[in-house]
């Protein structure tokens, strides 16, 4: 990162059959993407493998993201 610019923020895009998943739970990828000062700087894919939702959750946390974009989240997952 260079000096005077901005942190770049993460989001998380949750999908499901190549939509955005209607609810988090049951998305099957996430596209990550880092964006700063209005500039998309990297983005990448993961999958989730039947993960749990503890699995799922503690996933984005070790992926370092900021936002999520899903339809919903269940109440036991949030």
């Amino acid at each position: 990162m260079r000096p005077g610019r901005p942190k770049p923020r993460r989001a998380a895009f949750a999908a499901w059959q190549q939509r955005i998943a209607p609810v988090f739970d049951v998305a099957q990828h996430l596209l990550l993407v880092d964006a700063a000062a209005g500039d998309i700087v990297a983005q990448a894919r993961e999958e989730f493998s039947d993960a749990s939702p503890a699995v799922r959750a503690l996933r984005l946390s070790e992926w370092g993201v900021d936002d999520l974009v899903c339809g919903a989240i269940s109440r036991p997952l949030a």
